[in-house]
């Protein structure tokens, strides 16, 4: 498949997991630091404002990073 003037071709894509802030594939420590970074405002970009809505309740706020803290991800 050929882009269009101007266009980007993607041939091979990898879901992203909500709450993998840092795209490693597992959820841990480094991605509750991460999303604190997000509610916090500083990183802003929408892809990882949709990631670091870890409970899928349409924002990313304190409950999020509570939720990747509170399971096990602050070792």
């Amino acid at each position: 498949m050929l882009p269009l003037s101007g266009e980007t071709c993607i041939d091979s894509f990898a879901p992203a997991l909500r709450g993998d802030m840092d795209f490693d594939g597992r959820l841990d420590a480094m991605d509750s630091v991460i999303a604190n970074c997000v509610v916090s405002g500083m990183i802003a970009d929408g892809l990882s404002l949709r990631l670091a809505d870890a409970d899928n309740n349409g924002a990313a706020d304190e409950n999020d990073v509570r939720f990747l803290e509170e399971n096990g991800l602050m070792i």
